[in-house]
């Protein structure tokens, strides 16, 4: 089922559930962003690892997008960028299902962490955060060998 359509049937259960007539208008204001896509995560050499991914919202909004590592003992520490790359702020995102395609270049002169790293990527618009994603374990020598499609995962509604 695409995304679409589960956001349609979850609206029309809520309508169902609190009594409100199909004939009206259903305003979606703000849909939440997501990371779509993540990797390749690749070694540059010259303490520069470049990651890939791709931002969806469904507005197309600007997205901002928070950048850390995550060591096996649960240290955070977010990412210095280097030269080059699309940066963290204002990026282009698109209503598809796979996004839109960014570069980042991590500068890891000074990385204290060692060993498996989870990377973790937190979208954000004008108006709300989204899911944040965390990668599966890798090194700054492996990296993240292919692009990964994520699942689409709708929030929970209280």
């Amino acid at each position: 089922m695409s995304f679409f359509s589960r956001v349609m049937l979850c609206a029309v259960a809520l309508l169902a559930l609190s009594g409100v007539q199909c004939g009206r208008r259903l305003h979606i204001k703000n849909s939440v962003p997501r990371v779509a896509t993540v990797g390749p995560v690749t070694d540059l050499g010259g303490d520069r690892v470049e990651i890939r991914f791709s931002l969806q919202d469904h507005e197309s909004d600007p997205i901002d997008v928070d950048l850390s590592v995550v060591d096996e003992q649960g240290t955070e520490v977010a990412l210095v960028p280097g030269i080059g790359g699309h940066g963290t702020n204002g990026l282009s995102s698109k209503p598809t299902v796979e996004g839109a395609d960014h570069i980042f270049i991590w500068d890891i002169s000074e990385l204290t962490l060692s060993g498996p790293l989870r990377l973790r990527i937190v979208p954000r618009d004008q108006d709300v955060e989204g899911l944040a994603y965390l990668s599966e374990p890798f090194t700054i020598e492996t990296g993240i060998p292919e692009r990964i499609v994520l699942p689409i995962e709708l929030p929970l509604l209280d």
